[in-house]
């Protein structure tokens, strides 16, 4: 059994994949993280009143059922898959399943798609669309701290949008890249540290945390081990790694983006928030651009060195 479970798990990830590379993501009307968001959404509403301990009590529950839920229909769909249409089916349907856990092709199409509308000229057009994938104010940002705004979303991008739902993947199968999926929409959804979201997001952001903690720090050193594959560029990127990891609120989000600031050499910076590098300046187009690259490789790299070893793993287990 082990070389049939071990090739067929990797079957799956090829077609997912696959899929990403050339179909990308689904409308949001129908796309099942979107679905997730808007019943958290929905749901967090009811959470609010009374004490801090009863939201957060309340917020809990919210997040655990959500998880629950996402994680055992993930498993059905994809054990019906098996059962009807056999190990074929069983491939094909978890592959569509399982790409809805990562999202290369939109992180570089979002990303892409700000670096060209600013070399067009429509600086506002850019700053609207990176508004879309921060959650920082931008209308007021220069270029500069527009692109470092694009390099440290395609950092942090590259844990919670790739390394780490495949992670959990390889470690738990295609439910529990959901799990880790749903509990990373609901951090977005509600894990805010405002007054509102306090509390009733507190399970939520521990969670995302705890699921990144991991993944972070692999891919942050996988990011470096890219740019020195790609172009010799991260020899000196350890220090800055060293140096600016804990810059950050997020414990894990300093990782890949110091990381990437060492291997491209610059500084990156939220104002009022962090810079993260020595360098004496900040991101261009060009290291914006370099930062897609490096986030492609990185997540090669990763599934290379980190996903399919622990498939064979859980395999022989």
């Amino acid at each position: 059994m082990l070389l049939p479970t071990f090739l067929a798990t990797v079957s799956v990830l090829l077609v997912a994949l696959f899929i990403d590379t050339i179909f990308g993501e689904l409308k949001n009307s129908i796309h099942p993280v979107a679905a997730i968001g808007r019943v958290a959404a929905r749901l967090e509403k009811k959470c609010h009143g009374g004490t801090p301990q009863d939201e957060k009590i309340k917020g809990a529950v919210l997040a655990i059922a959500i998880m629950a839920a996402t994680g055992v229909a993930s498993w059905l769909i994809t054990y019906a898959a098996l059962m009807i249409f056999g190990i074929a089916g069983y491939i094909v349907i978890g592959g569509v399943v399982l790409k809805q856990s990562f999202a290369i092709r939109a992180m570089r199409s979002s990303a892409s798609e700000i670096i060209d509308s600013s070399g067009h000229g429509d600086a506002a057009k850019a700053r609207q669309e990176l508004s879309m994938i921060v959650r920082r104010e931008t209308k007021s940002l220069d270029d500069a701290h527009m692109f470092s705004a694009v390099v440290e979303t395609v950092s942090e991008g590259t844990v919670d949008g790739i390394t780490a739902p495949l992670f959990y993947f390889a470690l738990f199968g295609i439910a529990g890249a959901m799990v880790y999926r749903a509990a990373n929409t609901l951090d977005s959804t509600v894990g805010y540290n405002d007054e509102y979201y306090r509390n009733v997001g507190w399970f939520s952001a521990k969670m995302d945390t705890l699921l990144n903690y991991i993944p972070a720090r692999i891919t942050a050193f996988l990011i470096i081990v890219a740019g020195i594959v790609s172009s010799g560029s991260g020899k000196k990127a350890f220090h800055t790694l060293e140096t600016y990891h804990g810059k950050t609120e997020s414990i894990n989000a300093g990782w890949p983006m110091s990381a990437m600031a060492g291997v491209l050499g610059v500084r990156l910076e939220k104002p009022c928030s962090y810079a993260l590098g020595n360098a004496d300046r900040m991101p261009l187009a060009e290291e914006a651009k370099k930062s897609i690259s490096i986030m492609h490789v990185t997540s090669a790299l990763f599934i290379a060195l980190i996903v399919i070893p622990l498939v064979l793993l859980a395999a022989i287990i």
